[in-house]
């Protein structure tokens, strides 16, 4: 699996609303604990 660079990243969270932003940030936070430490 290739992981994606930080501009492929960028551009296709610019295409989305907070909302669904959000619900993203969400999801990512209920898998690991290193996920809930990126994202505070």
């Amino acid at each position: 699996m290739k992981t994606a660079t930080v501009k492929q990243l960028k551009d296709e969270l610019k295409h989305h609303s907070t909302t669904t932003l959000v619900d993203l940030c969400l999801q990512l936070s209920k898998f690991k604990k290193e996920n809930k430490e990126l994202l505070s």
